[in-house]
């Protein structure tokens, strides 16, 4: 689930196990990357509030890579451009 007032950043922040300080530079580091390798096109610094649902079914993608899942199968895909 997306919390709307959160930015995708913080998303994926709480997707991963948090034991320590959390870095969110790092985070958002790490998901911009993670977004540009996988080709979804996702954003850390915006609001989910202010994504379209295309968007925020990638982000939900990355949430799932983020958490080291490999198979996504079933998940709706993005539409090809």
């Amino acid at each position: 689930m997306l919390i709307p007032a959160f930015t995708v950043t913080l998303v994926e922040a709480g997707a991963g196990h948090v034991t320590k300080r959390l870095d969110l530079k790092a985070v958002g580091q790490r998901v911009s990357e993670m977004s540009k390798a996988a080709e979804l096109e996702v954003q850390p610094d915006a609001p989910v509030e202010e994504l379209n649902v295309g968007v925020q079914q990638r982000v939900e993608t990355l949430k799932l890579l983020y958490r080291g899942q490999r198979h996504t199968a079933g998940l709706p895909t993005p539409p090809d451009r």
